[in-house]
């Protein structure tokens, strides 16, 4: 009995030093845990219908896991679209995420403890929250700068 209790002490231990060690780094790359602001949904696609809406073509979706402000949902729980005009992050325990891709200035790869996420930089900074999780970082980089979007690439 005692040696069941020692278990769950010792991996809930570990899971708070990886949290502790991963917030600690993200924060080290600029992510801070400031929900992005509020975009209305997509309206239906009508041919009279404005504001944010994903196109069909070309459109990209990526599973992954998602940070949004003090949430977090795992890989594969979450959704990223993206087109020329719009991201959409979507998943369960998260707030909807618009990222209006006129506003984001880079791309770029993050690290945390155990794997990688891709953070999104805008002038205004409202997009520092916002971290999506990923084990094939470079498939959602190259997808982002199909689509026109700046991205900052690594040395190799």
């Amino acid at each position: 009995m005692i040696a069941a209790y020692a278990t769950v002490i010792t991996g809930v231990v570990v899971l708070g030093v990886v949290f502790v060690v991963t917030e600690l780094r993200l924060r080290a790359q600029g992510y801070t845990r400031k929900v992005p602001p509020k975009q209305p949904p997509p309206p239906a696609p009508t041919p009279w219908s404005t504001g944010p809406r994903l196109q069909t073509q070309p459109s990209i979706t990526i599973r992954g896991g998602a940070r949004v402000g003090g949430s977090n949902a795992s890989v594969p729980l979450v959704e990223l679209y993206i087109d020329s005009q719009w991201g959409h992050i979507q998943g369960p325990l998260l707030p909807d995420v618009w990222i209006d891709r006129a506003k984001v200035t880079n791309v770029r790869r993050v690290g945390a403890v155990i794997g990688s996420g891709i953070r999104f930089e805008s002038s205004t900074g409202e997009y520092d929250g916002v971290v999506f999780w990923t084990f094939n970082f470079k498939r959602v980089l190259s997808a982002f700068a199909a689509c026109g979007c700046p991205v900052e690439v690594e040395a190799t």
